[in-house]
């Protein structure tokens, strides 16, 4: 009789154990309890086509996400825009189910499309200087650079390419800088003087069409300090280099905007549709899935720090003359 209750005693204890592991499992990231997925649906989310880290970190979350349940799978699909007006059009011809932007700023390029206007943040990656250490010392920031270009003629920079969402990025946090304001207006973006004073920072800039990291990298470098997002700067971690992040930060976020509508579907498949979304992105920000982060080279998404820059659509139009 003893001998039965302790078999039963090791048998509850081993379920027990059982389901405390697949709990913990599920808190992490890395497994998802089948009575949590009951409806089918595969959903389709557009990431950004240039951004080789964080489609390589969605994408491998996917793969581990649709090894779950078979009835909840997710594809990826990188989207392929070049400018604003190539942007829109696709946005609202596409049957994606959520679109994952590069910023907030970017969000606000597209102001008639299907997706929601905000999401959260899944990730980051933030503006750094990356300076030559032998060569630029003290502050690294934009003023500092803006007195290096004008005092120093054999100073040279690097900034992102006209017409690339990086050199976007740059642009609102040069403003920001310039004004000493991290929430920015239409006004603020199309002073005269923060234009003189860019185009002074300029004449320290040899290869406007060339990437920052590519400068960089060239042995010896092309130029003294280039700015480019963190994503990029992993190659710049030696002690040749050091990384400052820019004081005034307008960080990729890539928030998470799920469609608003899905009018080709019925209710049903669209709320199947909306349910297998909100589970990617309760995955997404997993802690096992933000530990992983790292491993591509971009931040937590709770890792955003200093003074973070505001933009509305009007002011990312007013800054045209300096990423357009």
């Amino acid at each position: 009789m003893n001998q039965n209750k302790i078999i039963f005693g090791m048998i509850i204890g081993v379920a027990l154990l059982v389901i405390t592991g697949l709990f913990i499992l599920e808190l992490v990231g890395a497994f998802v309890l089948p009575t949590r997925t009951s409806n089918e649906a595969t959903i389709e989310i557009l990431v950004p086509n240039d951004d080789t880290a964080i489609y390589e970190w969605v994408q491998s979350a996917a793969q581990t996400f649709n090894q779950q349940d078979e009835k909840q799978q997710v594809t990826i699909t990188r989207l392929r825009v070049s400018d604003t007006g190539q942007l829109e059009k696709q946005l609202n011809s596409t049957q994606a189910d959520v679109w994952l932007a590069e910023a907030d700023f970017w969000r606000t390029m597209s102001n008639s499309d299907p997706f929601a206007e905000q999401g959260d943040a899944i990730a980051y990656s933030p503006l750094v200087w990356v300076a030559v250490q032998s060569i630029v010392t003290g502050e690294v920031d934009w003023q500092t650079m803006h007195d290096l270009a004008l005092n120093d003629f054999q100073f040279q920079a690097a900034l992102p390419p006209i017409g690339q969402i990086d050199r976007l990025a740059a642009c609102l946090s040069a403003t920001a800088s310039y004004h000493d304001q991290a929430d920015l207006t239409s006004t603020l973006a199309s002073d005269r003087g923060l234009q003189t004073w860019f185009d002074e920072f300029l004449q320290a800039v040899p290869n406007p069409r060339q990437n920052p990291a590519d400068q960089l990298s060239s042995r010896p470098p092309k130029v003294d300090v280039g700015l480019l997002p963190y994503h990029d700067a992993k190659p710049f971690t030696e002690s040749t280099f050091q990384q400052i992040p820019a004081r005034y930060q307008v960080g990729f976020n890539y928030p998470y905007l799920i469609r608003e509508a899905w009018s080709h579907l019925s209710p049903t498949e669209s709320a199947n549709r909306q349910e297998v979304a909100q589970s990617f992105h309760d995955f997404l920000l997993s802690d096992g899935q933000q530990n992983r982060l790292a491993t591509y080279n971009l931040q937590p998404a709770s890792a955003v720090s200093g003074q973070t820059v505001t933009a509305d659509g009007r002011t990312v139009q007013a800054l045209k003359w300096c990423w357009q």
